[in-house]
């Protein structure tokens, strides 16, 4: 009886390792995924107001669109990253308002 209890803790803790490191590998999935994606954000907040314009650009995490729209003395900008890692299910979103002088 010991031993099958025994047994039973060992599968329970084999399982809840497993789970744990597969929870790891997503995190840093995701964090590589919005790593990325600031990434780009951060390098069209740079350029100038009067150079930003919808555009792409493929990353090690997926590929990154961005629009921008003006609104008044600042642009908006819309970056969603579509991963290329089944680890990240879902598209990533940046927004930011960057300031023109």
């Amino acid at each position: 009886m010991a031993v099958a209890l025994l047994a039973v803790a060992a599968i329970g803790v084999a399982s809840t390792a497993t789970f744990v490191a597969r929870l790891a590998a997503s995190a840093r999935a995701l964090a590589a995924a919005t790593r990325a994606t600031a990434s780009v954000v951060d390098s069209l907040r740079s350029a100038p107001c009067s150079s930003l314009a919808a555009g792409s650009a493929a990353t090690a995490a997926g590929t990154v669109r961005w629009t921008t729209t003006v609104a008044g003395a600042t642009r908006q900008l819309h970056a969603v990253l579509t991963p290329n890692s089944g680890r990240v299910h879902a598209p990533l979103v940046e927004e930011a308002i960057i300031p023109c002088s």
